[in-house]
């Protein structure tokens, strides 16, 4: 996804489900329930597909996944006249 924001799931934690048709509809549907949508809040639809709320609507989101080392990149570099 170009454009996406970049979300880090560790700054995130599962909230309540609402069956919507769309991110507006649940925003709708928990409007005045204790539960609203704040600015920043994700939503993720069936699909895993992200979208953010922001100041002025929802815009795609996306999981920043962390970086996988091999062994050769996590392997301690050899030191010159050890072998």
């Amino acid at each position: 996804m170009t454009g996406a924001t970049q979300v880090k799931r560790r700054d995130y934690r599962d909230g309540d489900e609402v069956e919507a048709a769309n991110e507006y509809a649940a925003w709708k549907a928990l409007k005045g329930t204790g539960r609203e949508l704040r600015v920043g809040d994700v939503l993720e639809g069936p699909d895993g597909a992200l979208r953010i709320c922001k100041y002025v609507g929802f815009d795609a989101a996306e999981w920043v996944l962390p970086e996988v080392k091999t062994d050769v990149e996590s392997a301690p570099a050899a030191s010159p006249g050890t072998a």
